[in-house]
């Protein structure tokens, strides 16, 4: 229970810091000279292309200083972040969504060794899938206090807000830091040490061919959850005229549903259905809710938006944990913080071509719901691949 706590409360944050200038679009645009769409857009992309390689990495900073320090050092990396957000200038925007994917790509390699070692193989699905709903509930957190708080205090004063909950973040799991990182080697070499332990073990993905179509099926629905969460409040704010905030609740909505979904597919991932089968489920799914969005319209009931909402959260936020508890089950105990990592770096390449695969489906379509409809059949045909040939050491 205590690797759970940590770590899911760490993701809790830590989503809420990087869905912040996401939720925070429309506020912001105006006063950085930039549109809407650009920087949520902007801010995602440089944030995951950042996260590729930092994720990457991480097996050296878990090695070295424990999986503990390293998400705390994550969460300190989101407060700066913020903080440099808020200086009026657009490289400087740019450089805060730089930095906090250098934060946030340690993140999940981190949670799923501490995880792997406290869990037996036949609960992950379940344990992964609570700790991953981690960040649904951070986005949540996001939608429901953050545009409250720009109202309030500003768009800047709301940044702060959300830093302010990283760094008390970071200090609150201090305690148990010493527990959780009692196989941190203080010895190990940052700069020197083999390659393959040092930066997240890509070669495992060659190694296994069941890692590897997991990946590829985690690429596409991760373009799903980044289009969907960078761009959802500002879509539904112009194309359906609702406000900022009731957008924001909209926006908590998919996200609780999302965590709710997560829970529930890491229950019938051990229990009911093998996990490739069910990431190809969550798959179409996600193809239904990118046409629910693509028919957006002028007009639309706030039910209708909270519905549409609920298919959007259980679908491109809701395969995560699924996903991770599937990576520990085909790499032994001791490689699953270097394989997550090394997955980490394709799946959030994703996040980075999704805002240009948004942009450019929109461009050729001149319609703005169409770079969801792309990204939702992506989706759907990896899921369906992901099926349609048994692999070995893949259930």
């Amino acid at each position: 229970m205590v690797p759970l706590a940590a770590t899911m409360s760490a993701q809790v944050v830590a989503s809420m810091m990087f869905m912040t200038v996401a939720v925070l679009a429309p506020a912001i645009a105006p006063s950085v000279g930039t549109s809407a769409d650009t920087l949520a857009g902007t801010f995602s992309a440089l944030i995951f292309g950042s996260a590729m390689f930092s994720a990457l990495f991480s097996g050296r900073l878990i090695r070295r200083f424990g999986a503990l320090r390293t998400t705390q050092a994550g969460l300190v990396n989101g407060v700066i972040a913020l903080a440099v957000t808020t200086l009026l200038a657009w490289p400087l925007v740019l450089l805060g969504a730089v930095v906090l994917g250098i934060g946030y790509g340690p993140n999940t390699p981190s949670s799923s060794h501490l995880l792997a070692r406290a869990t037996p193989p036949h609960r992950r699905g379940l344990v992964f899938s609570i700790k991953q709903s981690g960040m649904p509930l951070g986005g949540v957190l996001a939608g429901l206090i953050l545009p409250p708080a720009a109202f309030a205090l500003g768009w800047q004063g709301a940044l702060l807000l959300s830093a302010a909950i990283g760094l008390a973040t970071a200090f609150a799991l201090q305690p148990v830091r010493a527990g959780l990182d009692d196989d941190r080697d203080p010895r190990a070499a940052l700069w020197r040490t083999n390659r393959p332990r040092a930066l997240g073990r890509p070669e495992l993905l060659r190694a296994s061919p069941a890692l590897a179509r997991l990946t590829v099926s985690a690429f596409a629905l991760a373009m799903l959850q980044a289009v969907m969460v960078a761009f959802f409040v500002t879509f539904i704010v112009r194309e359906t005229g609702l406000g900022l905030v009731k957008a924001g609740v909209a926006f908590s909505i998919l996200q609780v549903s999302g965590a709710i979904a997560r829970v529930l597919f890491g229950w019938i991932a051990d229990a009911l259905i093998a996990p490739r089968f069910l990431l190809a489920v969550i798959a179409l799914i996600g193809l239904v809710a990118s046409g629910a969005l693509f028919a957006a319209q002028p007009g639309w009931p706030f039910w209708l938006i909270s519905l549409v909402s609920v298919v959007v959260g259980i679908s491109a936020t809701g395969w995560n944990g699924v996903f991770l508890a599937a990576v520990a089950n085909v790499v032994p105990e001791d490689q699953v913080g270097g394989a997550t990592g090394a997955s980490s770096f394709f799946i959030f390449s994703g996040f980075v071509v999704a805002p240009l695969l948004f942009a450019v489906a929109a461009t050729v379509t001149g319609h703005e719901g169409a770079g969801f409809l792309a990204a939702g059949i992506l989706a759907a045909i990896a899921g369906a691949a992901l099926v349609a040939v048994p692999q070995a050491g893949l259930r």
